[in-house]
């Protein structure tokens, strides 16, 4: 008796952890149709040249759009490293999420990883596999940034 309680107990930890850990897919790690991953220049067929392009420390390049709209290349990759958009510019996940939505909105991705707090600002990260996530920042229950990493 004892082994079937602890099967049992065992399968039904295993059934509630994998339904509230459950990793968003990978092609949700993007934001207007660019992911970490994408090179300079399929960002620059599809959006044109940046507004401006800054130069970090170990030859880190980030090319903004608009202000509001940043992808950064890593040193020594060609390709993106994360993708943000910190401002209601129409940008926004491929399920349709945006700055300026409502936290709730947020339930299409099931339950977050994480939740964390930095001056007033809530985090919420969902990850993918591959390393990938998708970070939202909310204040007063209003998206306000939204950042997709590898």
């Amino acid at each position: 008796m004892k082994k079937i309680f602890s099967i049992f107990l065992l399968m039904a930890v295993m059934a509630v952890s994998s339904i509230c850990y459950a990793d968003i897919s990978p092609s949700e790690v993007s934001l207007g149709g660019i992911s970490p991953g994408t090179s300079k220049d399929y960002l620059v067929s599809v959006y044109g040249q940046p507004d401006d392009i800054l130069y970090g420390k170990y030859g880190v390049e980030t090319y903004v759009y608009g202000g509001t709209f940043s992808i950064r290349f890593g040193g020594t990759s060609p390709s993106a490293i994360w993708v943000e958009t910190m401002g209601n510019n129409g940008i926004g996940t491929p399920s349709g999420i945006t700055v300026g939505m409502r936290e709730s909105e947020l339930t299409i991705y099931g339950i977050p990883q994480t939740i964390d707090y930095e001056d007033g600002v809530k985090i919420i990260r969902f990850w993918a596999p591959g390393r990938k996530a998708l970070d939202f920042s909310v204040i007063n229950g209003i998206i306000t940034h939204i950042k997709a990493v590898a």
